[in-house]
């Protein structure tokens, strides 16, 4: 460390707290103890550099060692060295706040096609820091959602080492308020000359004492937040491999062990798995929530034991092209431990995508639950001439997700020790439980201008037209909302049709803070 550059003017709490111990007798230790587990984290103030890509902590600097989270959340992450806790977590606005028990040397913020890099040291390692964020998308002037963490850390002693066996387990600490999934994290040798490879022992999420249940309210919350901003195409490229260093996947919420699955779900801030979800006709600046505008679906798979670990997945989409479009990237789950991803085999026809992603390597794929890829669903540009903003309007779909297939590195089904097919998986590799997502496209009612919310300027926009019949040129079937099927004027119903909804917001995908409540619809029977 190079301890020569020039001291910050900022001096945060921890590091006065060391020069008083150290003042009053209390030693080095006790200086060290308040670093590591003292007072309030404050901001360090580093500002971020864009990468592009998805680099390792390694493609930084080649010492030091990383700590990956994906997906990330609020919680307590270790790899048995480093232990990181992150908090204030908001994947829509692509912030959050870290404290960790050593000092970390850089922290990587990764959210669409790149990412912020944190670099503390020079001059010196920190503690923790708040309010990081992924960079700002050009698509909406709003930061990208988060993909993945990665804190990078170097040591100033070798960590002790340990000889793995063949099919390590992870381990978890429930509470009487939450249900974690079991994490699960393949250690692997690191690019050493030596000749004995050195692991770093199995990552172990611990879970928030609180409980993490999902709240609908219909009062708007005054603070908005962001949703990820990608690229309508399917994302179809080899991936390079980060590194060979063991990194720790977080676990998505969706049940405890069992039979291996692939289900979509809509919000993984949640434990539960949701796969009913509203996407609203959005324009401007103001769509920021997921689901307003663009609306990204989580591909999870659960369960993995194979020894091996996976080695490559496959699924195929088939949905109402003239309804949305839809746009495919893997998730990182896949090269989670090193191994290099390559997806260019996916197959794209009008109504029908196939994506497929293999890895390689001389390492054991990933094991456990994870986002194994993202679907990034955007409504059709037209379907704002084809709806009205009036009440109960909108179109239900069903994204069919079909052959779901998974295999372990050398492409065989998945297994245990014995050879026997895991729970869930069928001859041949397909797997049993491949699960939908049903869509409902809308407008927010009474959103005449399309912003996600009803306003004021709403109201004007009515009270213009008020009064203008069929052959008026104020007239506009756009603002004739009451009955649904036109009654050709624009009448007191429609003006309070919009007055009777002020203050309502989309809120999200499932419609949370809508007036009245407009949540999503279920499967058509």
């Amino acid at each position: 460390m190079d301890n020569e550059c020039p001291a910050r003017k900022r001096r945060s709490d921890w590091f006065y707290s060391l020069l008083v111990a150290v003042a009053l007798g209390g030693g080095i230790l006790a200086g060290a103890m308040l670093l590591q587990f003292g007072g309030d984290v404050e901001a360090t103030d580093v500002p971020p550099a864009v990468e592009s890509g998805s680099p390792s902590c390694s493609d930084f600097d080649s010492g030091w060692t990383e700590l990956k989270v994906v997906p990330p959340g609020n919680g307590l992450f270790s790899d048995g060295t480093l232990q990181v806790t992150i908090s204030g977590f908001n994947s829509p606005s692509g912030t959050f706040d870290w404290s960790s028990n050593i000092g970390v040397d850089a922290a990587f913020v990764k959210g669409g096609p790149r990412g912020n890099l944190y670099r503390y040291d020079p001059p010196m390692e920190a503690p923790g820091d708040t309010d990081l964020s992924t960079p700002i998308s050009p698509k909406n002037g709003q930061a990208y959602g988060i993909s993945h963490i990665s804190f990078c850390y170097d040591l100033e002693t070798p960590a002790p080492t340990f000889t793995p066996s063949r099919t390590p387990t992870a381990t978890y600490t429930p509470t009487p308020t939450y249900t974690p999934v079991p994490l699960t994290n393949t250690p692997t040798p690191a690019n050493t000359p030596t000749s004995t490879p050195t692991t770093t022992p199995t990552a172990t999420l611990v879970p928030p004492a609180s409980t993490a249940t999902a709240t609908r309210t219909a009062t708007p919350t005054a603070t908005r937040t962001s949703t990820p901003a990608t690229t309508a195409t399917v994302t179809a490229t080899a991936t390079a491999a980060a590194s060979a260093t063991p990194t720790s996947t977080a676990t998505p919420g969706g049940g405890l062990p069992g039979p291996v699955e692939m289900r979509k779900d809509v919000d993984l801030s949640t434990p539960e798995v949701d796969s009913l979800a509203n996407l609203w006709l959005c324009e401007g600046p103001a769509c920021v929530l997921n689901g307003e505008g663009e609306l990204v679906v989580a591909e999870l798979v659960s369960s993995i034991s194979d020894p091996d670990g996976l080695g490559a997945y496959e699924f195929q989409l088939k949905f109402d092209h003239k309804i949305f479009d839809i746009a495919v990237e893997d998730a990182g789950f896949l090269g989670s431990t090193g191994r290099t991803v390559d997806c260019s085999m996916t197959v794209i026809s009008e109504n029908d995508i196939r994506f497929d992603c293999r890895s390689s390597g001389p390492v054991p794929g990933p094991t456990g639950s994870g986002v194994l890829a993202f679907l990034h669903v955007l409504p059709e540009a037209d379907l704002k001439y084809r709806l009205t903003p009036g009440r109960e309007n909108g179109v239900v779909r069903t994204i069919l997700d079909e052959n779901c297939e998974l295999a372990d590195v050398y492409r065989d089904p998945l297994a245990d020790a014995d050879g026997n097919l895991l729970p869930g998986i069928l001859p041949g590799g397909s797997v049993a439980v491949c699960s939908d997502a049903t869509i409902t496209v809308r407008i927010l009612e009474a959103d005449l201008n399309l912003d996600c919310e009803v306003n004021i300027i709403d109201n004007q926009l009515i009270a213009f037209r008020y009064g203008a019949v069929f052959g008026d040129a104020l007239y506009d079937p756009w603002y004739d909302l009451e009955p649904a099927l036109k009654d050709m004027d624009i009448d007191i119903k429609d003006v309070q049709t919009v007055l009777g909804r002020n203050g309502s917001v989309c809120g999200g995908t499932s419609g949370a803070g809508t007036i009245p409540p407009q949540p999503p619809m279920p499967p058509p029977p």
